[in-house]
Order: C-alpha cells, then sequence, then structure tokens
C-alpha cells in the first residue's frame, strides 16, 4: 500500500528534477501545537537541514506559512531581513536562491514546501507554478492520509 511518506518522497523528487533545482524539501509540525521541522529532502548535502526547525512567521519558510502564499528570494527578488532570519537553512546547504509555499488542507496549512538551488537563479512563473502544483497534490495525499 502507498503512504503518505513514499508519495511525499516522489514529488519532491519530480519537483527538484522538473525545475533544475537542488534541493526540495518538506516541512511540518510533529503535532498541532508543536514546533514545525523539516521531515523529508532531496538533495540535502548533509544530514543538518533536518535538524533546524521552521518558525512561523520567521525567515522564508515562515513568512509562506504566515501569509500563506508562495515567498521567493532570487536575484530580482531579494528580502535581506528574511535572509538573516533564514542564515542556518541558506548556509548549511549553501543556499542562493529558494521559494517557499504553503500546503493547504482545509483553509489551514499542515506543510511547507522549500525549493532550493546553489546557484544565483530566478524563480520564473513556469517553476512556481510546478511549485504550486505540486503543493496542490501533497495535500491532496495529506488530505487522503489524514496528515494532521
Amino acid at each position: 500500500m502507498d503512504s503518505f511518506d513514499a508519495r511525499l518522497a516522489n514529488e519532491l523528487q519530480r519537483l527538484r528534477d522538473e525545475t533544475g533545482s537542488d534541493l526540495a524539501a518538506y516541512a511540518a509540525p510533529d503535532s498541532p501545537q508543536s514546533k514545525w521541522r523539516w521531515k523529508r529532502a532531496v538533495g540535502e548535502s548533509g544530514t543538518r537541514l533536518l535538524r533546524l526547525t521552521v518558525q512561523p512567521g520567521r525567515g522564508i519558510a515562515g513568512a509562506a506559512l504566515r501569509t500563506g502564499r508562495t515567498i521567493v528570494l532570487d536575484r530580482h527578488r531579494n528580502a535581506s531581513d528574511l535572509r538573516r532570519e533564514d542564515a542556518p537553512l541558506l548556509l548549511s546547504e549553501r543556499l542562493s536562491s529558494v521559494a517557499a509555499t504553503p500546503v493547504i488542507v482545509d483553509g489551514s496549512a499542515v506543510g511547507l514546501i522549500l525549493l532550493g538551488s546553489r546557484a544565483v537563479r530566478s524563480y520564473n512563473d513556469a517553476t512556481l507554478q510546478l511549485l504550486a502544483d505540486t503543493s496542490a497534490r501533497i495535500a491532496t495525499a495529506a488530505a487522503a492520509f489524514h496528515m494532521p
């Protein structure tokens, strides 16, 4: 039987391949009231990423959770305040460009997808649409598997 983790791994690998990115990662809370953690990553350079937490409202990942929309830091969009707050994430994976979007089920964020590149690049509309499509498929899987 298929599991949420298997679908998630496949979706992250597919997103990474289709966008030519170096990293695709997924964060979710351990429980509804706990901290958000990186649960799965494809293309990570070590194990440090999976030990980092996501703080809602802080950094690119937190901004995506707080606003409920995709946030991008790349060649054309550079928010130094978000980069400073994401220093552990960006430095541990040597990322120059990142995009993050929430995974929404029944109006609430149940997960977060991060896409990253170690080279400076621009995330175009087609890439951001792939990110949104992946978020929708993961949301469907999360709902089907009754993920928090």
